[in-house]
């Protein structure tokens, strides 16, 4: 399976502001379950693993690059308006907007969806095994359809 990840909200912290300059993107900081997340959903993407951020100008995109080669340079950015574009039934978005994933899951992917935990207290483990109960599942339910 292919596993695409939102970038804000899932491995970084999005904080709304008035400056949304490049260097505003770049220096979010990482959520803590970034690492154990994209080490965890490695392990599942047999087909790839990337971030599918829907950006919003030129300043984003390129705060988001330096974000993501700082962090993860390993992992390849995919900028889309429209998420379900990518959707297929091999493949798994994480991410914490419901409409994103109702839209990915509409053009035949699958969705798991991130709540946000903002303000509370949760380990990199709970994070990371609620996603990965997901993966178990749509893996288990994947291969039983092929």
């Amino acid at each position: 399976m292919k596993i695409y990840l939102d970038m804000d909200g899932v491995v970084a912290d999005l904080k709304w502001t008035m400056d949304m300059s490049v260097g505003h993107w770049a220096a979010l900081e990482k959520l803590p379950w970034a690492t154990q997340l994209v080490r965890m959903c490695t392990k599942y993407s047999d087909e790839g693993l990337a971030f599918l951020t829907a950006g919003m100008d030129g300043r984003c995109y390129d705060g988001k690059e330096i974000w993501a080669k700082k962090h993860f340079p390993n992992v390849p950015v995919i900028y889309a308006k429209r998420k379900g574009a990518l959707a297929s039934h091999n493949t798994v978005l994480v991410d914490d907007l419901q409409h994103n994933l109702s839209a990915f899951e509409l053009a035949g992917g699958w969705g798991i969806h991130m709540p946000k935990f903002w303000g509370k207290r949760v380990t990199p483990y709970f994070v990371t095994s609620l996603v990965e109960r997901q993966l178990k599942t749509i893996r288990r339910t994947m291969y039983a359809k092929s």
